[in-house]
């Protein structure tokens, strides 16, 4: 027997699981653990295969009414159970920090597996919310919220089938005909089309009011999601504590296509890079900050000199400059920076001693700015800003003699308070220590480095993702040869702490000279997000080395005549996006076929065909009317209100009126000979509002 259209099928069930499948891939992958993501989306997906299998199996059986216990049962089996279900991940699992996601994936695996009515179902939409909340905190996957959109599409259309099923069994079970619920305003109350509408209208406020939202919160949700990421970075896998602490930076992970969006402006005595944060704990994949993070507030005296304000703090031991020189910087205000200040160097004056600043051992700023309360926070940077940074002077750098500038030996150290990193690559410090062993002086030696990086291997911002079980730096020296900013300054830190040197991966922008607007300030945009190193040189202080400069540029050009090359780049630039707009028109798709599905009722009966032809009559007193009819009104009503605007036709609606109910909301269907005259009675009706809107307008 065919199914009723309305009835729960394979396409509830793929609407339930589906943004499960979605949520565990994309907090995996927000914590870049590719391999986890795609073993986990398995998982649910195939659980929820499984228990399509055993509804249809036991539809019909006690067993099919306890779906819920058995959900329950094994919901909290693997809630309580999650610690060691994240031992046996793949990737060490989950940072301790969002165990959280191992929770909601136990409770989506049960859901696939014994959510057979519609209560269970819905239910599954909690644990995927969850999961989007996490990536949402995390906040380092973007496709992420491409992904959410699909869950909410999904969870919208499940519900509006899931209504649509309710309504009709309370109509049945009250002794109503449930065909009703298919006339007229009971069709948009009880149906389908009311929940999918109000599901959008909230999906809509939601994306509408979110920013107002983040706009008002955003000194609160900044510094929470600050503390939630240094968790996650910071936690160490609970499936073996003798591996080190997954990386804050992941180096490797495929293609970087950054968008041209202008960031901000700025003005300097001269160009230098700008640094946001820098990481002095190597791992195969990636960097950590040295030691965790711990932050100092920076206080600022007024000072009479250049700026109103002077650092009232010494600049930490291990960022001072023996030989220092200042640049003068000015971020011009309305600007993208959130949080995190990019400096050149240690923050000596500033102009604005209303900025408030929370600083790093290792130079890293986070600020807010204070109201005139002094109370409140409010988005920075609401006015220009001036500052004054110290830096290194590398005059004449390349040319030392003193004695104590030489080379230490190999994991030597120039202070007690730093320990080369021993996780770093043997057969990588051999080839630095082969390429430095003629050079006398530290600077040509990381010189030599550098033009080995740069002159081996090439620049490509399309590379492909380093696979996820070798070391970083290794397989893009002697393997890949190609790689971008990341990859250049991971390998060339590496190798200088490979020989012994004090070095660290550092992150910011890079300043072009030639990008200027009309005021002369320095644009920079997102894509001018940039990767270097720095290296401490006794006498001089931190020294930039950019492994990036110098390589060959193989990125394919936007007007490359290769045209595989040329889609290859499209679909990767544009990956999100088109499986966004292929998941929503896949959704809209599935549900217009449904919706215009004939169901079994439509087959045996004239009632569909008569609220054609109701609709017909209606678009006529509507033309003679002036006005559309409401929403809440039916015919008869709209027709007695308009009486005097419908003037001669009044007369010949009324009794199409009577007809138009009973073949609406009879007892019993017209029979083909009265549905005829039906017909027939509404095109005379059509012709005369026709001939009368035609006299309306031409004696007005």
């Amino acid at each position: 027997m065919k199914r009723f259209a309305v009835e729960k099928g394979w396409l509830d069930h793929l609407l339930a699981i589906l943004p499960g499948i979605m949520g565990v891939y994309a907090v995996a992958m927000s914590v870049s653990k590719p391999q986890l993501a795609s073993m986990l989306a398995v998982i649910v997906a195939l659980s929820g295969i499984a228990g399509y299998g055993l509804s249809l199996a036991f539809e019909g059986t006690k067993t099919h009414g306890i779906d819920a216990w058995l959900f329950a049962i094994l919901g909290l089996l693997g809630f309580f159970s999650s610690r060691a279900i994240n031992g046996m991940l793949p990737e060490e699992g989950f940072p301790f920090a969002i165990l959280a996601a191992v929770m909601m994936f136990a409770l989506l695996v049960a859901g696939g597996l014994f959510a057979w009515r519609d209560a269970t179902l819905l239910f599954l939409s909690l644990p995927s919310l969850v999961l989007f909340g996490l990536v949402g905190t995390i906040d380092t996957w973007r496709p992420g919220l491409f992904l959410f959109c699909g869950y909410l599409l999904c969870i919208a259309l499940l519900y509006a089938r899931v209504h649509q099923r309710t309504m009709i069994r309370w109509a049945t079970e009250g002794g109503s005909d449930s065909k009703l619920l298919r006339r007229d305003v009971w069709r948009w109350m009880a149906g389908p089309e009311y929940a999918f509408a109000a599901a959008g209208t909230i999906i809509l406020l939601s994306f509408v009011g979110a920013p107002v939202i983040q706009g008002s919160l955003t000194g609160v949700s900044e510094n929470f999601r600050l503390t939630v990421q240094s968790q996650v970075r910071n936690s160490i896998p609970q499936g073996n504590r003798n591996q080190r602490t997954p990386p804050s930076v992941v180096v490797g992970r495929g293609p970087s296509n950054l968008s041209d969006e202008l960031l901000f402006t700025v003005k300097m005595s001269e160009p230098h890079y700008l640094k946001t944060q820098s990481y002095s704990d190597y791992s195969p994949r990636g960097w950590n900050h040295g030691g965790g993070v711990s932050y100092t507030s920076l206080g600022f005296s007024i000072a009479p000199e250049q700026l109103k304000g002077r650092r009232s703090i010494p600049i930490p031991a291990a960022e001072e400059a023996p030989k220092p020189k200042l640049i003068q910087t000015t971020i011009r205000k309305n600007s993208e920076i959130k949080s995190i200040l990019p400096v050149p160097g240690p923050i000596v004056e500033v102009d604005d001693t209303n900025m408030r600043f929370n600083e790093a051992p290792n130079g890293m700023l986070l600020f807010d700015q204070k109201t005139s309360t002094g109370e409140q926070r409010r988005p920075p940077i609401s006015e220009d800003f001036t500052f004054l940074s110290q830096v290194t002077d590398i005059a004449n750098i390349e040319y030392p003699t003193d004695e104590d500038v030489k080379i230490a030996e190999p994991y030597g150290s120039y202070d007690e308070g730093f320990a080369v990193d021993r996780n770093i690559s043997k057969k990588l410090i051999s080839e630095a220590r082969a390429l430095t062993q003629d050079s006398p002086t530290i600077y040509l030696k990381l010189h030599a480095i550098k033009e080995a990086i740069s002159s081996k291997c090439k620049y490509n911002l399309q590379t492909e993702a380093i696979p996820s079980n070798v070391d970083v730096a290794e397989y893009f020296y002697f393997t890949s040869k190609e790689g971008y900013c990341d990859h250049f300054a991971t390998t060339f830190t590496a190798m200088a702490m490979g020989i012994g040197l004090k070095a660290r991966y550092v992150t910011g922008y890079l300043i072009d000279p030639k990008k200027v607007d009309e005021n002369g300030d320095y644009i920079v945009r997102e894509n001018q997000s940039h990767a270097w190193s720095e290296v401490f040189i006794p006498n001089y202080g931190w020294v930039a080395f950019d492994a990036t400069e110098g390589a060959q540029n193989i990125t394919p050009a936007d007007g490359s005549n290769n045209f595989l090359a040329v889609i290859k780049k499209f679909f990767t630039e544009n990956v999100s996006s088109i499986f966004a707009a292929i998941g929503i028109a896949s959704l809209v798709g599935v549900f217009l076929l449904w919706q215009r599905r004939p169901t079994t009722e439509e087959k045996l009966n004239t009632r569909r065909a008569a609220v054609l032809n109701a609709n017909r009559f209606q678009k006529s007193l509507e033309l003679l009317a002036g006005h559309p009819k409401r929403f809440s009104q039916t015919h008869r009503e709209f027709a007695d209100f308009h009486q005097e605007r419908l003037g001669k036709a009044y007369s010949a609606a009324l009794p199409l009126l009577s007809t138009i109910e009973r073949s609406l909301f009879g007892k019993n269907d017209l029979d083909p000979d009265e549905f005829k005259a039906l017909k027939d009675q509404v095109s005379q009706f059509e012709e005369l509002s026709k001939r009368l809107a035609k006299d309306h307008k031409r004696k007005a």
